[in-house]
């Protein structure tokens, strides 16, 4: 899929049923993020790239097309000077780059993450992609999970559903005080490993989770 398609796969959180879903590039650190219709621009303090060996805070912007999945990246001026933010257009130098080559690097790998941050319970995720240097494109997106948190105020229990769609499974786990009482030997971890969940509202599927409880 392309970004767009990412983009709709949801933008109203299922859990609030009316909170619009901010995007996340790659990580929840300090980004500056801006949608349009066309693309979508994520600008962030890259204070280790200096073309001079000191502390001048230049900044990355990366550009993404929301509908063939290219991208540009370009560098920003420190904001202060005289310059105040505004991109670089005549002169990048070899140690910049290659200080951002080193950023890539230790990243591993990018995704893009869709959230709800008014009520926290509910997010999906793109599979990790790379910076292909020779195409500028970050090929096809798919979607790998999707992750649900429903509290249940009577009990004092969170439920946590975690739909993976790349291996198709549902890893269900329950936390009552800050401490799981679902317990398996799957890879150590403490859920049950199902078929996929789909969600359909809270109530039902509260109703759902007492029921798988109940029964394991």
């Amino acid at each position: 899929m392309n970004l767009q398609e990412f983009l709709d796969f949801n933008t109203i959180c299922p859990m609030c049923a009316s909170t619009s879903l901010v995007t996340i590039f790659h990580s929840p650190k300090k980004q500056f993020l801006i949608e349009t219709a066309a693309e979508i621009s994520v600008t962030m303090d890259m204070k280790a790239i200096s073309s001079y060996g000191n502390d001048r805070n230049y900044e990355i912007e990366f550009v993404f097309n929301k509908q063939n999945n290219s991208y540009v990246i370009e560098f920003h001026h420190p904001k202060g000077n005289n310059f105040d933010g505004h991109r670089i257009d005549d002169y990048i130098s070899i140690n910049m780059i290659d200080r951002f080559k080193k950023f890539d690097f230790n990243h591993k790998g990018y995704r893009f993450t869709r959230k709800c941050e008014d009520c926290l319970k509910y997010e999906y995720h793109s599979g990790d992609f790379k910076l292909d240097y020779k195409t500028l494109n970050i090929g096809e997106l798919f979607i790998t999970s999707e992750s649900y948190f429903l509290y249940n105020e009577y009990k004092n229990i969170e439920y946590h559903l975690l739909n993976t769609y790349h291996p198709i499974y549902t890893p269900f786990s329950v936390l009552q005080y800050g401490v799981r009482t679902i317990k398996t030997n799957y890879h150590l971890l403490d859920h049950l490993q199902l078929p996929l969940i789909k969600f359909t509202t809270k109530e039902k599927m509260l109703e759902k989770f007492e029921k798988l409880v109940l029964f394991s």
